[in-house]
């Protein structure tokens, strides 16, 4: 019998990040339980982009929690290069042009 996950797959929790000084994300939560499909929409500026950068730390975070699996993904050393992140993720992205509607097929 396989066993009941209480806490989720991954959850951003109170988020804090940017760029240089300038904090652009000011305390983000996620999360996503087993078998959930998510999308992070929003304008162009609205942080899409930074909120991915600070999940594998290619961007300053100022505070907050990522976890995978219960594993706190920030507390990672970062590579020896600074461009590769400390734990790999699997992701499927599309760019959804502007303007364009968005098509979902099973």
């Amino acid at each position: 019998m396989s066993e009941t996950r209480t806490e989720p797959l991954f959850k951003i929790q109170g988020l804090r990040s940017g760029y240089g000084a300038a904090e652009v994300l000011h305390g983000i939560d996620l999360q996503v339980n087993e078998r959930e499909a998510v999308a992070v929409l929003g304008p162009n500026g609205a942080g899409k982009t930074t909120l991915l950068r600070s999940v594998f730390q290619t961007c300053k975070v100022f505070g907050g929690s990522v976890k995978l699996a219960g594993t706190e993904l920030l507390s990672l050393p970062p590579q020896p290069d600074q461009t590769a992140p400390p734990a790999t993720i699997a992701i499927r992205a599309k760019k959804v042009p502007n303007a364009r509607s968005l098509v979902l097929a099973d």
